[in-house]
């Protein structure tokens, strides 16, 4: 990623957390950060900073909106993850020989991960 990209996702996320520290929006203005975070994909990562930053029960009817639209984003996220172009499929073939016989069937998916 370059340092150009980088600054274009880092923006709206670092605007938030400016906004974070100066107190809750106003209400005609949730549309609108909620939009540019949504338009980088930073929906989860803004719901995660709110939670870390310990934003108070001021912040509580934009928690409710940003949690809501997290939800939409996951569910749009989850019905097309089969349509999407980059995903691969891997197949592994292995046979079990030696010492490794003798492993319960677990013990030897754990030695496998490793």
């Amino acid at each position: 990623m370059s340092k150009a990209e980088e600054e274009s996702t880092a923006s709206p996320l670092k605007a938030f957390r400016e906004l974070i520290a100066s107190g809750p929006p106003e209400p005609p203005a949730w549309d609108g950060i909620l939009a540019a975070l949504e338009k980088e994909a930073l929906l989860e990562h803004a719901l995660s900073t709110l939670r870390l930053e310990g934003a108070g029960p001021a912040w509580e009817p934009f928690r409710g909106r940003l949690k809501a639209a997290v939800a939409r984003s996951r569910e749009r996220r989850m019905s097309r993850w089969q349509a999407d172009p980059e995903r691969r499929t891997l197949r592994i073939r292995f046979s079990v020989a030696g010492p490794a016989c003798a492993l319960h069937p677990p013990a030897l998916l754990a030695q496998l991960a490793k």
